[in-house]
């Protein structure tokens, strides 16, 4: 048994076991990735046996923007073992390779879906933010909601420049090399949103369903355009998810929605906390403000100084006696995860958390 990065041939054999593994085809399901124009061959490992790919996963590299800030990512998916190999240790030997390849490159995090009980042992833990909303349409709006048109999206369309524009102006998101094929994963439709015939946003939908994955809009759009998706969906209510960073939109949502709900987004597995905290921690408090405050944490064995002056951040490794100890599964949800699941009775508290966000389309 052999673990190592595939050969073209090799890649090919490995992405055919993954459609016969899972039942899909990944070429049109993840077309950022798989599409006949990519070759991700190279973010891959596979395990060999008698010259018999038996095994498959990805390392995708990734970039979070939040703020002024940059954290490189790996994001983990199709992992898959031949039926046959199953119960031989396949997939952990998959999964330290991809940690020590993620390590040697400088990622500060790693992400994934997928079995908990199957990944919680590898270090990986439910955390993240993502916020759903469900509305019905608004009164006022109804009599103008033939100034709104909502165009299927294609790969060729004039506006792709526009629309990626937006994308990355918001204050947290993820970089997409191919803009098109992104919001297409997962069989997702994206749409144009016009408002008397001028580009005004765009949103990804479900394929079978009127359910919004993703929309950037501005604040005084959203509401009448949702009126005029319901209107057009025939549908009485939709749910929408609002990237938890645009505190406009979620303020206006919160205002008009009728029920909400907060979820954890990815499994996630922190490589270096050090780093991980400062970045987090800088954009927090550059843009909202944190008390100045010092504390020392061990996070299953790390001991870290963290401190707040004004707007500078340090954190930094130290001997010192901690002040708190945590084990990684709750260190990854107190400080990454949704709001208040846990309390320190420190200054953490206050700080606490720096909620890591992805939405649908990034997923790997």
């Amino acid at each position: 048994m052999q673990i190592k990065k595939p050969t073209q041939q090799e890649y090919k054999s490995a992405v055919n076991m993954l459609n016969r593994v899972f039942g899909k085809n990944f070429p049109k399901l993840l077309p950022k990735l798989y599409a006949k124009d990519k070759d991700f061959a190279a973010n891959h490992f596979v395990v060999v046996e008698n010259e018999e790919v038996i095994g498959a996963i990805a390392s995708i590299p990734l970039e979070y923007h939040i703020g002024e800030e940059i954290m490189p990512v790996r994001g983990i998916g199709m992992v898959g073992t031949k039926k046959s190999a199953r119960g031989r240790g396949v997939m952990s030997k998959m999964l330290d390779s991809i940690y020590q390849e993620a390590l040697d490159n400088g990622a500060v995090a790693m992400c994934l879906g997928g079995n908990l009980d199957r990944y919680n042992r590898h270090g990986f833990f439910p955390s993240g933010k993502e916020y759903e909303f469900t509305i019905r349409k608004k009164r006022e709006y109804i009599d103008k909601c033939e100034e709104w048109s909502f165009e299927k999206l294609k790969e060729n369309d004039p506006n792709i420049n526009l629309l990626q524009q937006m994308h990355d102006e918001q204050t947290s998101y993820w970089k997409r090399d191919d803009f098109y094929k992104t919001l297409v994963n997962w069989k997702n439709i994206p749409y144009i949103i016009k408002h008397n015939g001028q580009a005004v946003g765009y949103l990804i939908k479900q394929k079978f369903l009127p359910f919004v994955l993703e929309i950037v809009i501005s604040e005084e759009d959203i509401v009448p355009c949702m009126t005029a998706w319901i209107k057009r969906a025939r549908v009485d209510r939709v749910r929408v998810n609002i990237n938890p960073y645009r505190q406009d939109l979620v303020d206006i949502m919160l205002q008009n929605c009728e029920t909400y709900h907060t979820n954890s987004s990815e499994s996630w597995s922190i490589l270096d906390w050090q780093r991980a905290i400062e970045i987090m921690l800088r954009y927090k408090t550059k843009s909202q403000g944190v008390r100045d405050g010092q504390i020392v944490v061990d996070i299953a064995g790390e001991i870290l100084d963290i401190s707040v002056e004004g707007q500078n951040v340090t954190v930094t490794p130290t001997k010192a006696q901690p002040q708190i100890s945590l084990d990684r599964n709750t260190a990854t949800k107190m400080f990454f995860g949704l709001d208040g699941m846990y309390k320190s009775h420190t200054i953490l508290d206050e700080w606490l958390p720096m909620s890591i966000c992805m939405q649908s389309a990034d997923k790997v």
